[in-house]
């Protein structure tokens, strides 16, 4: 099935001529059409690439189908179908933000393209496990253990992922091997209409990832998408349930600097006093990063302006450690304590303020 170039066949589909395609695979031989070529050497086991997994992913979907069915139409042996249906290749995919590269089979390849129809065709016709986990990425953070509803789901692919869910019966399965859900993945990419689907059809909304503890609401909190948490807190999602951190959906938007998902959230009755592990409260980390829209939110929610960190560090100090002028003269304006000091050598916020060299600060606090 190896080449090592691209054969005619896979030239015509990668370039959008179906008709010259649909000849090729019309007189050619089986092994030809089988035919596979290295597209990425840099990898163990190298990346093969087949026409199917090309048909699986092309963006024009009623195109990709009658692609596939010529194809299957024309391979014929049980065992070649196997190898072709169960063959990764690497490619490259953009999620989100994020561009790396991914394994991937064919139907992993139509999840993400969204081409339902030819995931019904693997599925229904073809046998593909609709659960095939051999999928993962080779981007910073790693994910093995992949199926294609993951994929359907960072995509936002309604339909495919609809059809996925009918198939394997089962809203809240895992979709990675770090015990991602379908709903983590969609609150992950803010994809609204897909988490709405999910919580309608009986996702677990207070579900946690295995891995660190992390609920759907915690993951769209981190990555400020304001109307997936609406929807999560109308679904009765637990506003203060933390990560193994101790870290809650308020801390985590504060610290990224999400003014409209902290205000939703207070509004919704988080813990605006709940601390880390650390003892780092959402102040806190407000004041160390100088979100001061933020600060002065949790201050008018009653934030508790001196509570400190285990070590002895308050938002005052931290503010005038890093800098934050703004934050400082806020801190000051609500009465912070001046002279509250840091357990390990007694400093205090004007001290952390001459170490650094922020003059400005250092008169503030005199």
């Amino acid at each position: 099935m190896l080449s090592l170039e691209k054969t005619r066949l896979h030239d015509a589909l990668e370039n959008g001529r179906y008709d010259q395609a649909s000849t090729l695979m019309e007189y050619e031989t089986e092994d030809y059409l089988t035919k596979c070529y290295e597209n990425y050497t840099d990898y163990e086991p190298p990346s093969n690439k087949s026409c199917l997994h090309i048909m699986a992913g092309l963006a024009d979907e009623l195109q990709a189908v009658g692609l596939c069915r010529e194809f299957f139409g024309r391979v014929t042996d049980a065992e070649v179908r196997g190898q072709l249906l169960n063959a990764t290749v690497v490619e490259e995919v953009h999620i989100g933000s994020e561009t790396t590269r991914a394994r991937m089979t064919a139907i992993h390849k139509a999840a993400y393209s969204g081409n339902s129809e030819v995931v019904r065709l693997l599925c229904q016709e073809f046998g593909v496990d609709a659960q095939c986990n051999t999928s993962e990425t080779f981007s910073a953070q790693r994910l093995t253990g992949i199926t294609p509803l993951y994929w359907a789901a960072a995509k936002g692919h309604e339909e495919v992922a609809k059809l996925l869910i009918g198939i394997i019966g089962d809203v809240n399965v895992s979709c990675t091997d770090q015990s991602d859900m379908p709903l983590h993945v969609a609150c992950l990419y803010g994809h609204s209409d897909l988490v709405k689907w999910f919580l309608d059809n009986n996702a677990n909304v207070n579900a946690t990832r295995v891995t660190d503890g992390a609920t759907a609401l915690f993951i769209a909190a981190e990555n400020g998408h304001h109307e997936v948490v609406n929807l999560l807190l109308g679904h009765k999602a637990d506003v203060n349930a933390a990560r193994n951190t101790g870290a809650t959906p308020l801390f985590i938007a504060a610290i990224n600097g999400y003014c409209k998902v902290v205000k939703l959230l207070l509004q919704n009755k988080a813990d605006v006093n709940i601390s880390r592990n650390t003892g780092a409260t959402p102040l806190y980390i407000s004041a160390w990063k100088g979100h001061t829209e933020i600060v002065e939110l949790l201050l008018d929610h009653e934030a508790e302006i001196n509570a400190s960190k285990i070590t002895g560090e308050t938002p005052l100090y931290v503010a005038a450690q890093n800098g934050h002028v703004q934050t400082v003269k806020l801190l000051l304006a609500r009465q912070a304590d001046v002279n509250k000091t840091r357990q390990e050598d007694g400093s205090r916020p004007i001290d952390a303020a001459q170490r650094y060299r922020h003059l400005d600060i250092v008169k503030l606090l005199q």
